[in-house]
């Protein structure tokens, strides 16, 4: 007989199927003879039937004729509706379980409790580039050490832990947030608990279709082993009966394994989905968010161990201009500058054969360019009054080669100098009309915490005296254009 399956049910194994004469008869996997398929909904079979049930079941090679087919068609369809509504109910989204600013803070508590305990740091002005200076500062503190054994004593150690300690911070931080999608597997999914649940079941699915398959694989060979032994024997031999029920039993099994199979690969779909768009979706949500984690944190990171650097650079000379044995060892080598990261590098570099210097020595010139450069003293002076601004620029100038100066009469520029150059002093008129000063100081203050803000005034008052103590003005002095006078004030700010 012919007809076409109608009702099927993966999970019970039951099903039904419809005759060209509209009798409908009930069938069960066990009947199910054919093992390339699994029964499905439309599927035109053939097949024996007795008391209502179908039995020895195989798909149909010559199609049913299409007045038939009409007859099947509606059912199979209603239910192949019914069977897509009960898939889409059980694609529910995955849950977060930690969400994504938790995460970040979890995972570097360590570095925003070391940024908080160091915040005094962060509002010092006074650093050196660490990852630029640092292979020389190390050269010439083990130099200084093998001059003198006794040099190096508990203070230089602790500041050169501390320095290693927030070295060894910014690394592992940066190490951290290098790979984008590194760091929101390693950081964000991680800590999803149902999510990493079901891709571990995606997983052990994947293994078990693995497993199935290769069962299939043998389940086959040995179905068609035995159908070969069949095929040679009588059906009255005894050993017929035994072989085809061994065949029925191994088809049995097949059914069940490829049944699984699919009933696994189906369930893979949909995790496969809500996996995806669970990553998909959180992972845009973790870039913006953990990028501007990194451009908050990343430069407190940086600017703790430039200042360290700094503490540790100016220690090294102190302890070293007390020492005998370097001043020795200064004195004979002909190196009469003061005691300095500087100096040292001077002499260094004189040393080395300018032929034949490597890449990597060539770049202590440019270090020695920017050390000197941090050595300067840079004044910021902004007035409207342009011979004022002439006459302190001429007096710097002829003073002091350590120290530089900028003068504008734009409050802009002002601005963008203090970002810039990172001035040591801030010479302002506190009477320029066309400026907000108390934002402008603001600025200043906040980019610049230890900047010496200094105002120069024709007339002192009320306004000036409550702006120097909310903004922690370092003096106000007598503006003059008489330079004998300008030039004794500068000087004293300067050496002060």
């Amino acid at each position: 007989m012919r007809g076409k399956i109608i009702v099927y049910s993966p999970e019970t194994g039951m099903g039904k199927i419809i005759t060209p004469n509209h009798h409908k008869l009930k069938f069960n996997i066990d009947e199910w003879n054919d093992y390339d398929e699994m029964p499905a909904v439309g599927q035109e079979v053939e097949f024996d039937s007795a008391d209502g049930n179908a039995y020895n079941i195989h798909l149909c090679t010559v199609p049913i004729n299409k007045r038939d087919q009409t007859n099947t068609n509606t059912n199979a369809k209603t239910l192949g509706n019914s069977q897509k509504k009960d898939t889409d109910n059980h694609q529910a989204a995955i849950k977060v379980t930690i969400d994504i600013e938790s995460c970040i803070e979890t995972h570097f508590s360590e570095i925003l409790r070391k940024i908080d305990a160091n915040s005094d740091l962060i509002q010092n002005s006074k650093s050196l580039d660490y990852i630029r200076i640092r292979r020389f500062l190390l050269t010439a503190y083990n130099n200084l050490i093998e001059i003198d054994y006794s040099f190096e004593n508990n203070e230089l150690l602790e500041a050169k832990h501390k320095l290693n300690d927030a070295y060894s911070l910014y690394l592992y931080f940066k190490s951290e947030s290098e790979i984008m999608q590194k760091a929101y597997e390693k950081i964000f999914i991680s800590r999803q608990t149902e999510y990493k649940e079901l891709y571990n079941k995606m997983q052990f699915n994947k293994a078990e279709i693995f497993r199935l398959k290769n069962k299939i694989k043998a389940l086959e060979t040995t179905i068609s082993e035995k159908n070969e032994q069949i095929s040679k024997m009588s059906r009255r031999n005894d050993k017929y009966r035994e072989l085809m029920n061994e065949i029925k039993h191994l088809k049995g099994t097949m059914v069940d394994a490829i049944h699984k199979v699919g009933k696994l690969t189906e369930e893979n779909e949909q995790f496969i989905n809500m996996v995806d768009h669970f990553y998909k979706v959180y992972y845009k949500i973790f870039t913006e968010k953990f990028q501007e984690f990194i451009e908050q944190y990343k430069p407190k990171l940086e600017k703790i161990q430039n200042v360290l650097a700094y503490q540790f650079d100016t220690l090294i000379w102190e302890k070293a201009n007390k020492s005998k044995a370097i001043k020795r060892f200064f004195h004979q080598a002909g190196i009469i500058e003061e005691f300095s990261a500087v100096t040292f590098l001077k002499y260094y570099i004189k040393t080395l054969d300018e032929k034949k210097l490597s890449q990597k020595n060539k770049s202590l010139m440019d270090l020695l360019k920017y050390l000197e450069s941090q050595k300067k003293n840079i004044i910021l002076c902004l007035d409207e009054d342009l011979e004022f601004l002439n006459i302190t620029k001429e007096i710097v100038c002829n003073m002091d080669r350590d120290t530089s100066i900028i003068t504008t009469t734009q409050p802009g520029e002002a601005i963008k100098n203090i970002k810039k150059n990172n001035p040591n002093f801030f010479i302002v008129n506190p009477e320029i009309k066309r400026i907000n000063l108390e934002q402008l100081l603001s600025y200043a203050r906040e980019k610049l915490p230890d900047l010496n803000i200094v105002f120069f005034s024709k007339k002192v008052n009320h306004y000036q005296l409550s702006l120097a103590k909310q903004f922690n003005i370092s003096a106000i002095l007598k503006k003059t254009t008489q330079k004998s006078n300008l030039e004794k004030q500068i000087k004293q700010l300067i050496d002060n």
